[in-house]
């Protein structure tokens, strides 16, 4: 079986979700209702690695439920978070798709427009919603947020101990 990215290209090519991969160390999966929306959670949190715009699967809703359980089911997200307002877009085939998933799921739904069609942990503002995000989901879950530290830069001052071993001040 092909590692992990392949097997999400071909889950995603059968359903032919368009999928955004914004290439992070984690497994979280963002479904938005509005490119708006989906683009600032995507800014604001390094959790979500892949989005899709629901928007964008408008009149293959039965695809995107489909996809979104296949991703479940073959172990390719540890977060599924859906967001939005629904104001125009109905969340009841989505809410259904999340009653069937083993991965934790979440929705930020806008000032609490559609959140009874949902069965999972709703909230009504970015601050909460993205403070639950931030927070470990479950014990033992992929938390890739620890390995992605190895491209931060090294503290500063960091290579002082190195410097008086040689005599010259990095002062």
């Amino acid at each position: 079986m092909g590692g992990h990215e392949s097997r999400l290209n071909l889950v995603t090519a059968i359903y032919r979700i368009p999928l955004t991969d914004y290439r992070r160390a984690s497994y979280g999966v963002l479904v938005a209702s509005g490119a708006g929306i989906m683009m600032a959670l995507m800014d604001a949190c390094e959790r979500f690695r892949y989005c899709v715009d629901i928007d964008q699967c408008r009149g293959r809703e039965e695809d995107l439920v489909s996809w979104v359980k296949a991703l479940d089911r073959n172990e390719l997200v540890d977060l599924i978070a859906v967001a939005g307002w629904f104001s125009i877009t109905s969340p009841k085939k989505i809410a259904d798709a999340l009653t069937a998933v083993r991965a934790p799921a979440i929705v930020y739904s806008g000032a609490g427009l559609g959140a009874s069609a949902f069965s999972v942990p709703v909230f009504d503002t970015l601050e909460d919603f993205l403070g639950h995000v931030a927070n470990p989901l479950r014990p033992g879950h992929r938390d890739e947020r620890q390995q992605a530290r190895i491209f931060e830069h090294p503290p500063e001052r960091a290579l002082e101990p190195l410097a008086s071993v040689s005599g010259h001040d990095v002062g």
